[in-house]
């Protein structure tokens, strides 16, 4: 049996590529192995991973409670949550325009997801319990929404946008998400990912998400958008030509 031995470190640029011996078997298929060791430990980290946050959120012990969407993720703690950090009698309180929402939305074309060529192997382990939205619902309501093709008249936006709006080898193309505006804490459960840059029916289903999230009985939002002068013109005739089922609308 041919052996061969590797003494240089640098041979090894990737930890992740190192074998457990410096010895080498020339029949054996080391690629082969290493693939095999590296999927293992990347799938123990994962189940490792999401062990701890469900510990962490009060979901590890011997508990059959769901976390529900958003269970694993913080919100600003700032911000006001009715049944979280407002007394019972707020209404009575405070005056309807002292308790607000403020939101800031925005997109990121860097977080990029290139196509699987097994996505049927990609399991979720905690689908919509953290920041990013539940994958049915939301391709759901991407189904059900119409495209919009209302004209930005902002040069900038359209270039951006025209850039990441054709690429084939992009499972998506970004992602956008809905934060405090106080504090920058992104709302649970919101962030959505780009198919075709950024559109209008990403963006809503964002915003939509974030108004919901411990909101019953406000009134009132502020959302700061970099194109809110011109998503916010249909914004109410897109949200009703969307089934009410498909998002969390309130």
């Amino acid at each position: 049996m041919a052996s061969s031995q590797n003494l240089n470190f640098s041979d090894f640029p990737d930890s992740l590529d190192i074998p457990n011996s410096n010895w080498n078997d020339a029949d054996d298929d080391p690629q082969s192995r290493r693939h095999t060791k590296v999927q293992g430990a990347d799938e123990g980290f994962l189940l490792w991973r999401d062990l701890k946050h469900r510990k962490w959120f009060g979901f590890g012990h011997d508990t059959e409670q769901d976390p529900g969407d958003g269970g694993l993720a913080l919100f600003c703690p700032a911000c006001p949550q009715p049944g979280l950090n407002l007394p019972a009698d707020w209404k009575v309180q405070y005056d309807r325009d002292t308790v607000t929402r403020q939101y800031v939305v925005d997109g990121n074309f860097t977080a990029q997801h290139m196509k699987m060529n097994k996505p049927e192997l990609d399991v979720a382990l905690s689908d919509g319990k953290g920041y990013m939205v539940s994958e049915v619902p939301y391709q759901s309501h991407l189904q059900q929404s119409l495209d919009s093709k209302e004209r930005s008249t902002c040069s900038n936006y359209r270039a951006i946008n025209a850039a990441n709006i054709n690429k084939s080898n992009l499972w998506s193309t970004g992602i956008g998400a809905t934060a405090c505006a106080h504090h920058g804490c992104f709302v649970p459960h919101s962030v959505v990912d780009f198919q075709k840059g950024e559109r209008y029916m990403n963006t809503d289903y964002s915003i939509c998400i974030a108004l919901g999230y411990y909101s019953e009985s406000i009134k009132k939002a502020l959302v700061i958008y970099d194109v809110g002068c011109q998503w916010s013109v249909n914004f109410r005739s897109r949200v009703k030509n969307v089934e009410k089922g498909s998002t969390r609308y309130q």
